[in-house]
């Protein structure tokens, strides 16, 4: 062997390595729109899934993670998980950096999750509250607090807002 090639010979090769793959990375709002798709397929886990992990990316000031937030709270409500929609409408509701629109949805979800648990005089003040800031539900807030009234066998405390929730109607039909 030849010196020249004796020297070829030891010199070590690099090594063959695999590219590196890319990590898939995705949008928040590309899961905010896959959460839409799987919650009108009726898939509230993946739509659940999808909601947190949008949530999980966005910051804590962008419209779109409180947007999240509630559609998961819809989704506990939905599914009967009355604690866990009510710590979220509870928090959304007491915001101060997410709209008033949202806020008083919220809040309104909020006495829905109290009255479903069974919770009376706390979805009488709920709904009061809400009464206090929003007059566009006006009408379907009276009616729900005088069904409260009614099922709490207190037919003349449902009296006043049931006729409320009639004067306000907005048209016949919503009247009957």
């Amino acid at each position: 062997v030849t010196p020249a090639l004796a020297v070829t010979l030891l010199t070590p090769q690099p090594t063959a390595t695999d590219t590196p793959q890319p990590i898939p990375t995705t949008s928040p709002q590309a899961f905010l729109q896959l959460a839409e798709q799987a919650r009108l397929n009726r898939d509230d886990a993946q739509a659940q899934a999808l909601f947190e992990q949008a949530r999980a990316l966005l910051p804590a000031d962008d419209p779109n993670r409180t947007l999240a937030q509630f559609k998961l709270g819809q989704i506990a409500l939905a599914n009967n998980d009355l604690a866990q929609a009510g710590d979220i409408f509870r928090e959304l509701g007491n915001s101060t950096i997410i709209s008033s629109v949202l806020r008083t949805q919220a809040q309104v979800r909020l006495g829905q999750v109290l009255r479903e648990s069974g919770d009376t005089t706390a979805a009488l003040g709920q709904f009061n509250l809400v009464l206090l800031d929003s007059q566009v539900i006006s009408p379907y807030l009276h009616l729900w607090i005088g069904e409260l009234y009614l099922s709490s066998n207190q037919p003349l405390s449902a009296v006043v807002p049931l006729q409320n929730a009639i004067a306000l109607a907005p048209s016949v039909s919503t009247e009957f």
